[in-house]
């Protein structure tokens, strides 16, 4: 279990702040979510594990999968959280 990442879908409402702003109120639930997403990444930091914002994946079958068009919602964007493991790298001195 130690292997596999905890991931946490950002979900939003479909109409958040359009009949206010328009289409800035998407603009405006993206920004909110980058915030939350931030705050998630520095918690998962202060556990000693990483994540990474994913922003390019199939909205309509993660919609779909978790039935969130019966509930006017969206997703916005996924993060996978877990202990990693540095990448191998050689490593030499500067100076010999």
């Amino acid at each position: 279990m130690a292997q596999i990442p905890l991931s946490f879908n950002i979900t939003g409402d479909k109409d958040h702040y359009q009949s206010a702003y328009g289409y800035r109120g998407h603009r405006i639930q993206h920004m909110e979510a980058g915030i939350l997403s931030h705050h998630l990444l520095l918690a998962a930091l202060a556990w000693n594990m990483g994540g990474h914002p994913i922003l390019g994946f199939d909205v309509h079958s993660y919609d779909e999968l978790y039935k969130l068009n019966e509930k006017e919602k969206t997703s916005l964007l996924q993060i996978p959280i877990g202990h990693f493991r540095p990448h191998p790298r050689l490593q030499g001195s500067l100076h010999n």
